[in-house]
């Protein structure tokens, strides 16, 4: 493959340089890309008023208790057999590793609970 001259990249640099300054003259001069892509006109409201909410709705509201079965630390229901699943570090597995209670199926997770034991590998 042939290497550009001096010549050639000085031509180069020019229809670069052409082209920036044409791309703005012409953004410039036409109210910048809005002649391409103009604004939308609303409707109106259709009869629907805006109600104000204010900031204190959310603040005084108080919180409602999230109750949620912590799986435990012990191994559970080890008379199951073994179900492995192969599973990549990039896929989005969370839900699946709390409800096993981790890699393996802990005493109390929702593995155990409906009957297999989940082993999670990679």
């Amino acid at each position: 493959m042939a290497k550009l001259t001096t010549a050639d990249n000085l031509t180069v640099l020019i229809l670069v340089a052409g082209l920036a300054f044409g791309g703005y003259s012409y953004q410039k001069s036409n109210d910048g890309l809005g002649a391409l892509a103009p604004e939308a006109k609303g409707t109106g409201t259709n009869g629907v008023e805006k109600v104000d909410l204010g900031n204190d709705t959310v603040e005084n509201t108080p919180m409602a208790p999230i109750t949620v079965s912590m799986p435990g630390a012990d191994a559970g229901c080890t008379n199951l057999p073994e179900i492995r699943v192969l599973h990549r570090a990039w896929n989005a597995h969370l839900g699946a590793m709390f409800a096993t209670g981790g890699p393996l199926a802990t005493e109390g997770s929702l593995a155990c609970k409906y009957g297999a034991i989940v082993k999670w590998v990679r």
